[in-house]
């Protein structure tokens, strides 16, 4: 989880760029007419249309002055979509996904589709005949047992999406990638912390607050293999252009190919103090008076307290990360840092 002030916004924003969301104020309306190199520009580059679709309002986060800054040719938002019945925040995923499908036939090929689902949103309440999960009495009427249900609900609805894939003919032409923006059960809502810590066997902390999934689908691979390496929104560009053959990135990114890297690192902004990261062994929350010995390190797999020795420079490393994503942002920099580069590398050759 790798989100600034936009939320979800700079989820989407990290996710295709592999730069930290603003801490200011949401990046989709503050930056919206900067000039980016992310993953949807690469694609359009290399042949693709490219098209967002979202159930909701798409003024919401700045949604539709934003995207096509980022590169999609195609926005669909809820004006689009015909819901028989809403809930929550807007279309059910089910519904949301078949429409999604009928657009995607009509979509010149070969394409990127970013499809943002609703459904599985706080404060997770679906009607009855959505929940699919008998739960525990001491689950129900909680917003734990309700995050239960949306996500078994989400589940299906997934079902739903590559079933739809699967009978248009586009499921073994398409790399299928699903990933969670943010967390969903916040450590000081309600009684959060007390049921998931009894649910994992292990306290409920900051870093399992911020795992969200990255599931990835490549056509006609038998791979089923679970990649345990720390990683981020920022991740995703890079690791999803090396799967869609790029050798090399010529733009500015932050994160790593998750798939050829040997160590993870996650910096943490916004609900975490700045200085604050996870790496594939350890968790470490910088203190609220940015004082690193004051700070607390855990190890991820057991919850139980970490030391503090060789961190240092980690905590240092992630707050650099967040300072330069800002300020690429405040100074629209990146295709000068990429100029730069480039007449730096041709300096070398000469």
């Amino acid at each position: 989880m790798q989100i600034g002030a936009g939320n979800t916004s700079d989820a989407e924003f990290a996710t295709n760029n592999s730069i930290y969301g603003s801490e200011k104020s949401y990046t989709y309306d503050l930056y919206k007419n900067n000039s980016f190199r992310g993953l949807p520009i690469l694609l359009k580059e290399a042949g693709y249309s490219t098209v967002a679709m979202h159930g909701y309002e798409g003024g919401f986060w700045n949604r539709c002055e934003m995207y096509p800054s980022l590169g999609f040719d195609t926005f669909i938002d809820c004006e689009g979509y015909e819901p028989t019945e809403t809930h929550g925040w807007g279309i059910l995923d089910e519904e949301f996904y078949l429409q999604s499908v009928e657009y995607l036939k009509k979509q010149p090929r070969p394409f990127y589709s970013f499809i943002i689902s609703l459904s599985n949103h706080t404060p997770f309440e679906m009607e009855k005949k959505y929940c699919r999960l008998k739960l525990l009495k001491e689950h129900r009427n909680t917003r734990f047992g309700n995050y239960l249900n949306s996500t078994a609900y989400t589940d299906y609805a997934i079902g739903v999406l590559l079933d739809a894939l699967k009978e248009a003919g586009l499921y073994e032409n398409s790399i299928i990638a699903i990933y969670g923006d943010h967390f969903g059960l916040g450590i000081k809502d309600e009684n959060n912390e007390e049921l998931m810590t009894d649910f994992l066997g292990k306290p409920y902390c900051f870093d399992e607050m911020a795992n969200v999934p990255l599931i990835i689908h490549i056509p006609g691979e038998i791979i089923n293999e679970r990649v345990s390496i720390a990683g981020g929104q920022l991740d995703f560009m890079p690791t999803m252009a090396y799967l869609m053959g790029f050798e090399n990135l010529d733009t500015v990114y932050l994160g790593q190919n998750l798939i050829k890297a040997e160590e993870g690192f996650v910096a943490q902004n916004r609900y975490a103090p700045l200085g604050s990261f996870i790496t594939n062994e350890i968790a470490f929350l910088m203190s609220s008076d940015n004082v690193f010995e004051n700070g607390k390190a855990w190890f991820v797999e057991t919850g139980e307290e970490a030391p503090l020795d060789g961190l240092a420079h980690l905590a240092d490393r992630s707050a650099a990360l967040i300072a330069v994503s800002e300020k690429y942002l405040e100074e629209d920099s990146i295709y000068g840092t990429l100029r730069a580069n480039t007449a730096e590398e041709a300096g070398r050759r000469e």
